[in-house]
């Protein structure tokens, strides 16, 4: 910044604005890149492959997720909590889980407990304490580590869909189809962990009601999975009259239909 002073222009900041969807199927096609991961030869690609997606459904940070720890996984309540330590600005995150969400954190822990409980020489094992445990040791305690950073398996996937992402551009893009979706800007603020903006965000609705936050959450989940090919568009109920119904009949009797 003194050198800004001194000499205009020596350094910009360079604001990005990049997000995946930004044309019409590349949400898909990624979705798609992301989801053959699960084939590869690799033990970590499961876990990475998860994290991708949560990411998109989240909006967190690279590392609050990946640092991401079962006992902050709370299945009986439908909730996930990013304790202040974790986090950029040293505040709590609480994050409500959505059905799709949900599957994914039991297949992550049934992979887990799979890989974990039986070394190579038949040594049994406990299980780790990462949701996004890597295939690594700790050469110390030898206890299991969490991922750290898949930046290996993001250029391959760059490389395969010719969609240039980074991790925090997956958090654009939640925010982006948050916005999509409607989503008050305080809300969004909440979603993404930011600290409040204004004297209404601060000190009356900071923190939205779970209940409305897990709609929301829910809204938005359907919605990529619908423009990934996961979901089918929803069919709406329309009523007719008795004979439309009865020349229906006919014409499916008459092999027409």
């Amino acid at each position: 910044k003194k050198l800004n002073k001194l000499l205009p222009k020596w350094h910009n900041s360079n604001s990005r604005n990049r997000r995946l969807g930004e044309t019409e199927g590349s949400l898909k096609l990624w979705w798609e890149a992301v989801e053959n991961l699960r084939s590869r030869e690799s033990r970590d690609s499961l876990a990475i492959a998860d994290w991708l997606q949560l990411s998109v459904f989240f909006g967190t940070r690279k590392s609050e997720l990946l640092k991401l720890k079962w006992e902050n996984v709370d299945l009986n309540n439908n909730i996930i909590t990013l304790p202040d330590y974790t986090t950029k600005g040293r505040r709590e995150h609480i994050i409500p889980l959505t059905r799709y969400v949900r599957e994914i954190l039991a297949r992550r822990e049934i992979e887990n407990n799979e890989r974990n409980y039986t070394k190579r020489d038949g040594t049994k094992v406990g299980q780790s304490i990462w949701v996004f445990q890597s295939s690594r040791r700790s050469p110390l305690t030898k206890q299991m580590k969490h991922i750290v950073s898949p930046n290996k398996t993001i250029q391959q996937l760059i490389s395969q869909t010719g969609l240039k992402f980074s991790p925090h551009d997956l958090r654009r893009t939640f925010a982006t189809l948050l916005n999509e979706e409607g989503v008050s800007n305080i809300t969004i603020e909440n979603a993404l962990n930011h600290a409040p903006a204004t004297v209404a965000a601060k000190n009356y609705i900071n923190n939205p009601r779970i209940l409305s936050l897990r709609k929301i959450f829910q809204s938005l989940e359907d919605s990529i999975l619908e423009e990934v090919g996961i979901k089918k568009v929803s069919i709406e109920t329309v009523q007719i009259t008795v004979a439309d119904y009865e020349l229906f009949l006919k014409a499916k009797k008459d092999g027409k239909i």
